[in-house]
């Protein structure tokens, strides 16, 4: 099974948001554009994650938790974009073994 990686600051927060919700997002942009695949598992930590669902985007302001972002997340999907046919895609992961 592959893995899935967060930033290294950020992995606290995503394994306590998938050990109380079940589910998360995550954006993806460059080179993991194409990464992920409907229905795949990927491996963070102790958990199997399964993608339910995904969205390609073109401009930032359409990120369904675009109020979410931080400066720093915004400046790193534009980034991104540049490298991913100026487009992003929103990945939506639920847990397998909860």
């Amino acid at each position: 099974m592959d893995s899935i990686k967060f930033p290294k600051n950020e992995e606290k927060k995503v394994l306590r948001i998938l050990e109380k919700d079940g589910m998360i997002t995550t954006t993806r942009t460059a080179k993991e554009f194409v990464r992920f695949k409907l229905g795949r598992a990927y491996k963070f930590k102790r958990l199997n994650l399964k993608v339910v669902k995904i969205k390609t985007y073109e401009n930032l302001s359409e990120h369904p938790f675009y109020r979410l972002l931080t400066k720093q997340m915004k400046e790193s999907i534009k980034l991104g974009k540049k490298y991913s046919g100026n487009k992003y895609k929103v990945i939506w992961l639920k847990v397998q073994n909860k």
